[in-house]
């Protein structure tokens, strides 16, 4: 279906029709977006009924690179997050985790209740845990 073209549509005779169950007249050698949805899944794109051989060829190196790009381009994200993620959980152990096993036996002298080091150095998976948390319910 054309850009902008209606889906019932009348001709100079006055018969109205459907326009994209009209034949085709002219076979078409293009690949075209999906016209809805997000734009990752409009790219994988279709070709129209009736179109020229050269239209199919085109459509499959399309989605064949589509695949090729963008497949492993969301593992790489993936793989990216993960390692913020260890980041995130491993820096505040290497950082307050040595503090923290040398206040506990001052603590632990002194009768008091909290370690603020220990609290520190389990902030990452705290945090991490909240990131998770936010974006599942966002």
């Amino acid at each position: 279906m054309r850009q902008g073209a209606l889906e019932r549509v009348t001709c100079r005779c006055g018969h109205r029709f459907a326009w994209r169950l009209a034949p085709t007249v002219v076979p078409c050698g293009r690949v075209h977006l999906l016209p809805d949805g997000p734009l990752l899944l409009r790219l994988w794109g279709y070709t129209c009924p009736g179109c020229r051989p050269v239209a199919r060829v085109k459509l499959g190196l399309a989605r064949g690179g589509f695949v090729g790009v963008v497949v492993p381009l969301a593992a790489a994200v993936a793989v990216a997050a993960a390692a913020v993620a260890v980041l995130m959980i491993v820096l505040p152990v290497i950082l307050f985790g040595p503090c923290a096993l040398v206040y506990e036996p001052v603590r632990r002298g002194r009768r008091l209740e909290a370690n603020p080091p220990a609290r520190l150095a389990g902030s990452g998976g705290m945090l991490v845990r909240a990131c998770l948390r936010s974006a599942h319910e966002g």
